[in-house]
């Protein structure tokens, strides 16, 4: 596990689990947060210039890297070599996600770019409710479609431990 791939729903706690194995396995950490969101102003690199960046990091030889953005999934699959899907309930995303956003509230979360204050937004709480619903079948073809990689699918926290305690 030199390239690792976090993915799963806002919440289910892909930020806490890059930290935690970047820790274990001495690996460096990429949120795909802080590579989208220009500092200060919670607008987004245009796409070309998010994608140069993603690139970057995807050419180097080792990392963990955590997020989500489907557009580029299939690119970041194709290098990786172990993929870990938090594939949790929406009510453990829900919440972990409100304890988050309170806990954070008006500070900058480390895997954030600089200046982008935790906020509220419906539309986002929105976009966890429904997540699997958009996404649960089409990442599972997708990563089908990739037997090659080491796929660990997590359906609640306490398999994840399971597997933090192997290690």
């Amino acid at each position: 596990m030199e390239r690792i791939l976090i993915i799963g729903c806002a919440g289910a706690g892909k930020t806490t689990l890059s930290l935690q194995l970047g820790q274990k396995l001495n690996l460096p950490c990429i949120h795909l947060d802080s590579i989208y969101w220009s500092p200060g102003n919670w607008e987004h690199l245009g796409r070309a210039d998010f994608d140069a960046a993603l690139q970057l990091e995807l050419a180097k030889s080792q990392w963990i890297m955590e997020g989500n953005y489907d557009r580029t999934l299939p690119l970041r699959l194709e290098s990786c070599d172990t993929v870990l899907w938090l594939d949790y309930k929406r009510w453990v995303c829900m919440g972990r996600w409100l304890w988050r956003m309170i806990s954070n509230w008006r500070t900058v979360r480390p895997d954030m770019a600089p200046g982008c204050l935790e906020r509220f937004e419906w539309e986002f709480a929105k976009e966890i409710w429904h997540f699997n619903g958009k996404n649960r079948d089409k990442y599972a073809r997708l990563l089908a479609s990739h037997p090659e990689k080491k796929l660990y699918r997590f359906r609640s926290p306490r398999q994840l431990k399971k597997l933090l305690k192997t290690l």
